[in-house]
């Protein structure tokens, strides 16, 4: 399971993402929402968080501030971004962020950055596919084991 940190202001943009986080899989994501900077903060430090969905449509500046806060500490962890403000362009260009999604948010293109997202994390397992007695099997690669008899 996947902890992801979910940051808006609006609370129904909050429960947006969750549902469709939730709808994308049913028990891969584990969403904590955060309406205001400061609940973030010292959970971030408690938790490790897969990757973060920030919302920055806000006249403040704090969402802004709270990304960069969470680019210095981790780095590597992919961040998206939902935003309206054109003129926050140039400061989201130097953190390095994963995605940037459009407001309104729409399923096709918010599943598609998840999908990605995922891939990038590798934690979609690979599979091993074959049949036997008509009957279609998938198995995890990493539960495969494979011995060689050494015939010198």
């Amino acid at each position: 399971m996947l902890n992801v940190a979910i940051f808006a202001k609006d609370s129904s943009t909050l429960h947006t993402i969750e549902r469709l986080l939730e709808s994308y899989h049913t028990q891969l994501f584990n969403p904590h929402c955060y309406t205001y900077p400061i609940h973030l903060n010292p959970e971030f430090r408690a938790n490790t968080f897969s990757f973060f969905i920030l919302s920055l449509d806000d006249t403040d500046i704090d969402a802004l501030a709270l990304a960069k806060k969470i680019r210095q500490l981790a780095p590597a962890v992919p961040l998206i971004l939902r935003t309206t403000r054109q003129r926050l362009l140039p400061d989201l260009l130097t953190l390095d962020i994963f995605a940037c999604i459009p407001q309104p948010i729409q399923k096709t293109q918010f599943f598609s950055t998840v999908k990605r997202l995922l891939f990038s994390l590798k934690t979609t397992p690979s599979l091993f596919h074959f049949s036997e007695y008509q009957k279609k099997i998938r198995l995890p690669c990493e539960n495969i084991l494979y011995f060689e008899k050494n015939v010198a």
